[in-house]
């Protein structure tokens, strides 16, 4: 079960900040904090979330694009804990738990952006089984919604062929792969070549991304767009959204 506390370092750590700015937020009532019986400071994660979400909410209203917002600040903020985590200064709980105070933001957001029409174009997108992160794909709906697209994450974690039902259900007009994690790249490849000839057939794009595709295994995939980023992503999104679904050739770009 997760910490319901935490201390400042940890949040520090957990969402990019200095602890001293972490400090200053609490001295200010920006986030609230409880003190031990010796006079440390703990942070519940409620108020840490309700922080997060003040920042992102900010920073849209002042006139950011969701995209930005995630691939300038958010995507920035877990690249430099990437680096923590590879350095031993912060811990996968703390990693697990920053994407979900992120994740909890974003769906703030999402909730708070208008309705896509009835006839927008339809986005869905996941990860695959042993792919446990959920951040960039919440980040990829969120995007796309700000678009008017009819954007759903479905999640993490889910195998190959639960997700070519998907596709053979839904037809949307794109699908969206994240891939932060590739146990297997043999099982990877087939998989995903698999996905992209059920995408084609059912008139859907294919758009992968993530930090486990390497340039060897790229090489062996099949995919309609790769994007190093929601700007990539939202970018070729637009190339597709006026073209009728039975005219569409997903091709490798």
């Amino acid at each position: 079960m997760l910490k319901q506390v935490l201390t400042p370092k940890q949040v520090a750590d957990a969402i990019g900040v200095s602890e001293a700015s972490l400090k200053r937020w609490c001295d200010k009532g920006l986030i609230p904090a409880t003190r031990t019986a010796g006079g440390h400071r703990r942070l519940p994660i409620s108020g840490v979330v309700q922080q997060v979400t003040r920042i992102v909410f900010g920073l849209y209203f002042a006139g950011h694009s969701v995209v930005d917002i995630c691939d300038k600040v958010v995507a920035s903020v877990f690249h430099e804990i990437g680096h923590r985590w590879e350095d031993g200064r912060v811990q996968v709980y703390q990693e697990r738990r920053s994407c979900e105070i992120c994740t909890s933001a974003l769906f703030q957001l999402r909730s708070a952006l208008p309705a896509p029409p009835a006839n927008a174009p339809t986005a869905i997108g996941a990860t695959l089984e042993h792919d446990p992160y959920t951040l960039a794909s919440a980040m990829v709906a969120v995007s796309l919604r700000e678009m008017s697209w009819k954007a759903e994450s479905y999640g993490p974690g889910h195998p190959c062929d639960t997700l070519a039902a998907a596709i053979q259900d839904m037809k949307p007009r794109l699908f969206w792969l994240s891939v932060s994690s590739i146990p297997s790249a043999p099982a990877f490849i087939a998989e995903c070549n698999n996905l992209y000839d059920v995408a084609v057939a059912n008139g859907t794009a294919l758009a992968l991304g993530g930090r486990a595709l390497t340039d060897q295994i790229r090489k062996e995939i099949r995919y309609s767009a790769f994007c190093d980023n929601l700007s990539h992503l939202t970018a070729f999104a637009k190339t597709i959204e006026g073209v009728p679904v039975s005219e569409n050739v997903p091709l490798i770009t």
